[in-house]
């Protein structure tokens, strides 16, 4: 199974997603750490990204190929980087999950005003991906990280996550 975690910057998609991959014992996989590692800090063109997203694909591959389920952590803002994991996944025959972390505008804003590991995005960033925002095609699971607990949304993430074994 490949769970993507999505959402805008500040969104609490990264934080969310380190802890459900320790709470399943699963891989993560980071679309802000591989631009880091690629250095591509600071590059928000619709190509770059799009790039991002194809080695990502490749990356999660050797794991599923092992029937592993994989998490990969990014935006996911338009349908073109997630027809890049949709591919992967029907190319092993695994399930893909989208599950979108959200928060209210002035939370996030203030998330992306902090210093963050692997990720340079501001609030410059989270009002370009916001413009930029494709929304989700259902089914997906909606989490509010400003108003949820984690304990709430791990709970609410493994009932979702039943439902695709």
């Amino acid at each position: 199974m490949i769970i993507a975690i999505c959402g805008l910057p500040g969104s609490g998609k990264t934080y969310f997603s380190k802890q459900l991959a320790r709470a399943l014992n699963l891989a993560r996989f980071s679309t802000d750490e591989l631009r880091a590692e690629l250095k591509q800090l600071g590059i928000y063109d619709e190509g770059s990204r799009l790039a991002v997203y194809q080695k990502i694909a490749k990356r999660i591959l050797p794991s599923l190929l092992r029937e592993e389920s994989i998490i990969i952590d990014g935006s996911f803002n338009n349908k073109a980087q997630r027809q890049e994991i949709a591919a992967v996944a029907q190319r092993v025959q695994t399930p893909l999950v989208f599950i979108q972390c959200h928060a209210d505008e002035a939370t996030s804003l203030a998330r992306v005003n902090q210093t963050r590991d692997y990720t340079e995005a501001d609030s410059r960033v989270y009002y370009l991906l916001k413009e930029l925002w494709e929304g989700l095609e259902p089914p997906f699971l909606s989490l509010d990280t400003a108003n949820e607990s984690l304990e709430e949304r791990l709970k609410k993430t493994r009932v979702y996550l039943q439902t695709f074994k």
